[in-house]
């Protein structure tokens, strides 16, 4: 009888130990991704990568919906037809319905950060690009191709923000960056309502003529470089 107590005490002993262990691991432990993110805390890094993102978070909105500001300054000078100005307002969208599955697929092969820093480069250069137009044709190509690129590097930045914050500050995070967005949406017609009205025309090296919507673009393209 005896024996058989300290039997079935032992194997309860083993037991608990066994569920204390899983409980809790030792110190000497590898961490698990959350524990190290919390582990950092919440300091300067964090203010300074929030701030970060204010440039990014307007890109997407300057890309989609500058074009509305641009048009009816821009007709005269590109000879615009109706249809023309619908294919350019249209065009962008295109772009970013033709990218969306291989951003996703790149962002995970080639990792974020890469996608970031070349996706907001490049689509910094067609914006350029459209700043230069001279034509039609040019100004459709331009952006066209700002909208199949702005996708990768804007969906990337959104996850990118959150992996560098614990979960308790996750969702303020994101918070904070629809908030700096929604100044986009002010940014932008103050911006066309500061340049576009101006009477700014000139010509540089005898090919490329500028204009006010010119320069709006030029300045639009700033904020992706």
């Amino acid at each position: 009888m005896v024996q058989n107590n300290a039997k079935v005490n032992t194997k309860l002993c083993v037991t608990k130990s066994v569920f204390y262990t899983m409980e809790k691991p030792q110190e000497n432990d590898p961490a698990t991704f959350e524990k190290a993110v919390v582990a950092t805390g919440f300091g300067k890094f964090n203010v300074l990568l929030i701030l970060l993102t204010l440039p990014p978070s307007f890109s997407k909105l300057f890309e989609t919906a500058s074009m509305s500001y641009v048009l009816p300054i821009a007709q005269c000078d590109l000879n615009l037809s109706l249809s023309d100005k619908g294919m350019l307002n249209a065009i962008t969208f295109a772009g970013m319905i033709t990218s969306g599955f291989v951003w996703g697929y790149l962002c995970d092969v080639s990792g974020r950060k890469k996608v970031m820093v070349f996706g907001y480069l490049l689509d910094g250069l067609f914006v350029l690009m459209a700043s230069l137009s001279q034509n039609f044709n040019m100004l459709l190509i331009s952006k066209f191709f700002g909208g199949l690129i702005i996708n990768g590097p804007h969906s990337a930045s959104t996850s990118y923000l959150s992996e560098f914050h614990a979960s308790q500050y996750r969702a303020r995070v994101q918070i904070a960056r629809g908030i700096i967005a929604s100044f986009g949406n002010i940014a932008l017609p103050v911006l066309a309502w500061l340049i576009l009205p101006q009477d700014l025309n000139f010509t540089i090296y005898e090919y490329i003529d500028v204009h006010s919507w010119n320069i709006f673009l030029f300045i639009c393209s700033l904020w992706l470089l």
